[in-house]
């Protein structure tokens, strides 16, 4: 008797199938409804949270006062020191005596 001439399926076979089908299935709702539930509770529970704050910016500086001429007096005459930005962006300091 060959295999290959076989219509009909046993009714071992059928029963077989069947078994595994309502396995799969068991497993398949277990997971769904139970197993796979606890597992992500018990994850959310292990988990640490916490605020992070940022600190305050320190405050601004304030801005450094307007220039304003360098005098001194010496012997009754006067010594101004005077600055002033030159074209090409640098300072020229001027020496005025009085």
């Amino acid at each position: 008797m060959s295999y290959a001439n076989r219509k009909q399926m046993s009714s071992n076979r059928t029963a077989a199938i069947i078994i595994v089908a309502l396995i799969h299935v068991a497993l398949g709702y277990a997971l769904v409804t139970g197993l796979a539930y606890n597992v992500l509770k018990k994850a959310a529970e292990d988990l640490k949270t916490f605020d992070v704050e940022e600190e305050p910016p320190p405050p601004e500086e304030p801005p450094p006062p307007p220039d304003q001429p360098q005098t001194s007096r010496v012997l009754g005459a006067r010594f101004e020191l005077r600055r002033a930005r030159n074209r090409v962006g640098r300072f020229t300091y001027t020496l005025v005596i009085s």
